[in-house]
């Protein structure tokens, strides 16, 4: 099964037959890297951007699942299917804590590293993500929910 929602996804996801390596994803990659590092020669406050960018988008990306767990514990524990653990009584104060930590540590990635803020040494992560946002949401209904297909879970009939 492929995975095809994510822009030139069939290209990214070629595993070289000699190397047993996705040479496209590890050149795609170095690219990017080589290019993250000369933005740092260039403008300090765009590196600081993507930085901040990065970290973010980690942690809302760790906040959606214990937001989507804590909802399922709290609306309808009856039909969560739980992993090979779980936490018992400890799931929902452990969920509280970290999306309050999580919440925290979003806002204050998006202040600026410096006092006063002028248009040069803003953080502009915020402006980032929310372009990302939109383009992402413009792809998934052009070209994305085309062509993905989910996982399939166990025991289910298509």
């Amino acid at each position: 099964m492929e995975y095809l929602a994510f822009p030139f996804s069939k290209l990214l996801s070629k595993v070289s037959k000699k190397d047993r390596v996705p040479i496209w994803s590890v050149a795609t990659v170095f690219v990017f890297l080589f290019i993250l590092g000369f933005v740092n020669i260039g403008s300090t406050t765009a590196f600081n951007a993507i930085l901040s960018l990065a970290v973010f988008g980690l942690h809302v990306s760790y906040m959606l699942p214990v937001i989507f767990m804590l909802w399922r514990r709290l609306c309808t524990p009856e039909i969560l299917t739980y992993g090979p653990w779980k936490l018992g009584g400890f799931g929902v104060p452990v969920n509280i804590i970290s999306l309050v930590y999580l919440g925290f540590t979003c806002i204050f990635m998006l202040f600026p590293s410096y006092q006063p803020v002028t248009p040069v040494n803003m953080n502009y992560a915020s402006l980032i993500f929310g372009v990302v946002l939109i383009f992402s949401m413009v792809y998934w209904f052009w070209k994305g929910r085309k062509v993905y297909e989910g996982p399939v879970m166990e025991g289910s009939v298509h």
